[in-house]
């Protein structure tokens, strides 16, 4: 839908016109959920709690007969060792698993490709594209003979247009100097370029990702600071420009003397950045791994005191020295989440740590759905409140475990933090036993819908319980809130933010005269062309409060329409409110429109003012909104707007779009302004 591609790009613009009002309403992280689970990786959505724990979980290691054993290992004349320093992913579209991995011959890296039915068992495919040993039957694909590449990474674009680069490789170019190479495939095998050798780097292993939330390719680069190995990030729009790395991880005074950060790789979950970062030791010469976190994509830190998340094994296992995490795809199958790793016995220098024979390969470890961390109270009981969110959904769920005779509760708050009437925990189901997703209730019955928008948090209830996630089913709102430390509001006029408002988390205060320019909303947004169809249905239910600060007027809602597709609106209709006069108190105001009607009928309270456009074409074609706030000799005056819902209804569910400072909708700047 429209309105969820806006979101996640973090952008929703809104226009009061006659009010001079040019909002741009941005995504504040743990503001918006949407249907995202919310996990405990960081205390992003945790405000407070008492009595728990939080517990980092250690992925279970694929074993052979009680021993870690490698799933891909070097078994092929090119293959002296392999590596996971490249991608395992499972793709949705052919129904496998791939995976692209490094092997070592001879000093010689070679990229190398194998799939899957079950994600343990692997062939490796004859792609007859790169001579070894003067046969090309192997699986090394092409493109890589004229330098020597170290760590890389392999996306699939499903978004892109051109089918020949429908595959890219983010990697590090050795050929006299070490430089970075994206290139491009259009099968995975085939590569072509690079495409720009952007910039030198001054390590070898690297990874990229692509941000959904940024709607950037981000790559992941080794630099060393202060001569130690530290992460940076790049990030390009086009695969083709990419920036100046900027350091974003790197040894401090937490870390022992001799720790290194060697390689990281990252992807999105559940709306979050999560990934994975290698530590070497100088010392021991050893390598693990350490969890780390993006909310934004900008920003990285290591999980709570920085323990270890993917262990070595004991000695005379197969990753007793190695167990680098590196793999740059996520993989979520059958309720786990998948994690191909490099584990050796052979350490960083070399050495067969245990005397033994050489062991390793690429092995798999796995933990359970959103199982990274959990928050944990024992028999004593704990609680744990949440930060607050605008509340978009009705249907709450968690993934928990509870043991022995323990259980989860869960308590709505408002934004004073105090209980919700019928939403506490003497209210809410117990849920017992084992579930990733097992539903919330209170007295039986899911949020009511008349607290959509509203600020909330939440407070579980945990009696020797373990909380690994929240989350809501249900997407029945998206809302724009205009809370008092929001930023990036701008008019022509007067236009300010105010403290307080109808929930207490601020509100817009605009000055206007009745002549106010109008302003047209941005073709992807979801108050643009069809309403109906982008929010999901076509009974729509539109309220909003209001509020008289200084000589306000009488307030109506215009939508103007372009049905006659030749760029300009040609047809406006106005809503006024049964009692149009400013209220001195915030007051809610409402309309409705059944389902849209055919040709030439009006319905609910709509009123066409110019033009001769239908009811039905008007909604399919809208292309501008204006909130009239005047008096009639046109003297300036002040008003205070907040929170518009405006809410579809679909078979069988609904879709909102709220906004606390209403209203009409943005714009390509000044574009069709009249």
């Amino acid at each position: 839908m429209k309105a969820a591609l806006i979101i996640a790009k973090n952008v929703v613009q809104i226009v009061s016109p006659c009010c001079f009002v040019l909002l741009t309403i941005c995504a504040a992280d743990g503001a918006y959920l949407g249907t995202n689970r919310q996990l405990f990786v960081d205390d992003a959505m945790v405000s407070g709690s008492m009595n728990v724990d939080f517990t980092l979980h250690q992925p279970e290691k694929y074993s052979v007969g009680g021993e870690t054993a490698p799933v891909l290992v070097a078994d092929q004349p090119w293959e002296d060792m392999v590596t996971n320093y490249g991608t395992t992913v499972y793709d949705e579209q052919d129904q496998v698993y791939k995976m692209w991995y490094r092997a070592t011959y001879n000093s010689t890296n070679y990229i190398c490709y194998a799939t899957s039915t079950n994600g343990i068992n692997w062939a490796k495919p004859n792609l007859g594209l790169t001579s070894f040993g003067g046969s090309t039957n192997n699986n090394i694909v092409s493109g890589f003979a004229s330098f020597y590449t170290d760590g890389f990474a392999v996306y699939k674009d499903l978004a892109e247009t051109d089918p020949a680069k429908r595959y890219k490789l983010f990697t590090s170019r050795l050929n006299g100097s070490r430089t970075i190479a994206a290139m491009t495939s259009p099968d995975g095998y085939s590569w072509s370029g690079p495409v720009n050798t952007t910039f030198p780097v001054t390590g070898d292993v690297v990874s990229m990702y692509y941000d959904e939330g940024l709607g950037k390719y981000v790559g992941l680069t080794k630099a060393y600071v202060d001569g130690k190995r530290s992460r940076q990030v790049t990030y390009s729009d086009d695969f083709v420009t990419w920036t100046a790395p900027v350091t974003v991880l790197a040894p401090d005074a937490q870390d022992p003397a001799t720790a290194h950060l060697y390689t990281q790789a990252a992807f999105m979950y559940e709306g979050m950045r999560i990934g994975y970062v290698s530590m070497y030791d100088t010392e021991t010469e050893k390598l693990d791994t350490q969890l780390v976190t993006s909310r934004d994509g900008l920003t990285w830190e290591r999980y709570r005191e920085r323990e270890t998340f993917l262990a070595n094994g004991e000695l005379g296992d197969c990753d007793s020295a190695i167990t680098a995490a590196c793999s740059s795809g996520l993989i979520v199958k059958d309720d786990q989440i998948l994690i191909y790793y490099t584990g050796r016995n052979v350490d960083h220098s070399g050495t067969i740590i245990d005397g033994g024979e050489e062991q390793g390969g690429i092995c798999l470890a796995t933990l359970r759905k959103d199982g990274f961390t959990s928050a944990d109270a024992d028999s004593s009981g704990g609680s744990l409140t949440t930060t607050q969110f605008r509340l978009t959904g009705l249907n709450l769920s968690i993934n928990a475990v509870t043991n022995g005779y323990g259980n989860v509760q869960a308590e709505l708050l408002d934004a004073a933090g105090q209980v919700i009437a019928g939403y506490g925990a003497a209210d809410s189901n117990s849920f017992s036993g084992d579930s990733l997703d097992a539903g919330v209730t209170w007295s039986g019955k899911l949020i009511d819908r008349s607290l959509l928008g509203q600020k909330v948090s939440l407070r579980f209830q945990l009696t020797d319980a373990s909380l690994y996630s929240f989350g809501f089913r249900d997407q029945s709102a998206y809302v724009a809130a205009f809370d008092a430390d929001a930023e990036g509001w701008t008019g022509d006029n007067v236009v300010w933010v105010a403290s307080g408002g109808q929930d207490g988390a601020g509100y817009l205060q605009a000055a206007a005269s009745n002549n106010a320019p109008c302003l047209a909303p941005p073709e992807d947004s979801f108050l643009y062309g069809d309403v109906a169809a982008n929010l999901g249905g076509d009974e729509i239910t539109v309220s909003y409060y209001l509020k008289n600060i200084s000589g306000g007027g009488p307030v109506s809602l215009l939508m103007s329409a372009d049905t006659d597709g030749d760029g300009n609106a040609d047809t406006t209709w106005q809503w006024t409110p049964d009692d149009p006069a400013a209220p001195t108190d915030w007051t809610q105001y409402e309309w409705t429109v059944d389902t849209l009607a055919a040709d030439g009928e009006v319905l609910s309270e709509w009123v066409r003012v110019s033009g001769d456009g239908s009811w039905a074409d008007s909604w399919q074609n809208v292309c501008d909104w204006s909130f009239w706030s005047h008096d009639e000799t046109g003297m300036t005056n002040v008003n205070g707007i907040d929170m518009l819902v405006a809410t579809a209804v679909p078979e069988p569910g609904m879709f909102i779009l709220l906004g606390s400072a209403l209203v009409g909708l943005l714009t390509h700047a000044w574009r069709n302004r009249k």
